[in-house]
């Protein structure tokens, strides 16, 4: 996953924030229990206000990212 989320960063840089988390990282702790994962990859969207719009579990296709930031850009 890691080379389609950093195409996906790059391709959308400057319009949608793509952050990583480390879940083995005790800084994380807080955001792993906000955003409940519980499996790695979980990938969750949130918009402008933090609230969260799209979350996902497992391996994804970039192209169902890219109908979510498209979708949440158009609004």
């Amino acid at each position: 996953m890691n080379p389609i989320v950093d195409g996906l960063g790059a391709k959308y840089a400057g319009r949608v924030n793509v952050v990583w988390q480390d879940i083995d990282d005790s800084a994380t702790r807080e955001m792993i229990l906000k955003y409940k994962v519980r499996s790695v990859p979980t990938f969750v969207l949130l918009d402008s206000s933090n609230q969260v719009v799209g979350y996902w579990l497992g391996l994804q296709s970039p192209e169902i990212f890219e109908e979510a930031f498209d979708a949440l850009l158009e609004q």
